[in-house]
């Protein structure tokens, strides 16, 4: 892809997530260095705020011959003015999911019904709106 045409596929994947992210809502995609200024030029154009760059260093370099990237870049991005929104604290709670004990499972309790563990959303409003407190 030039130049122009990676900028333009960033805008479109962006603005395709921001209808399902509500206010405080986190996105973020996997790229390399060359990639993360034309990733936050899109992001900047939609107004998504920038919050922070993970880097996940991996146990093997990639392809290529002179220097060989042993990462990936996480460039995270927020929607709007609200405190941010735990995804992953959303996500266990509607799915019921299970955890490798890094991360405690969720319990059980009056914020948290027994309906809100069913698998699948019963609406097409965003998760975090249906069960936000």
């Amino acid at each position: 892809m030039t130049d122009a045409e990676f900028l333009a596929f960033n805008e479109a994947w962006m603005s395709a997530v921001l209808p399902c992210l509500c206010d405080g809502g986190v996105c973020g995609t996997f790229i390399d260095w060359r990639g993360l200024p034309t990733v936050h030029s899109a992001s900047s154009k939609l107004g998504l705020v920038p919050l922070n760059l993970i880097v996940w260093v991996k146990t093997n370099g990639g392809m290529g011959s002179l220097y060989r990237s042993q990462h990936e870049l996480l460039p995270l991005f927020k929607k709007g003015t609200a405190a941010h929104v735990n995804n992953v604290e959303l996500g266990k709670r509607v799915a019921g999911a299970r955890t490798s004990g890094l991360i405690p499972a969720p319990r059980r309790s009056a914020r948290m019904p027994a309906e809100d563990l069913k698998t699948t959303r019963p609406s097409s409003q965003p998760l975090c709106s249906r069960t936000r407190s």
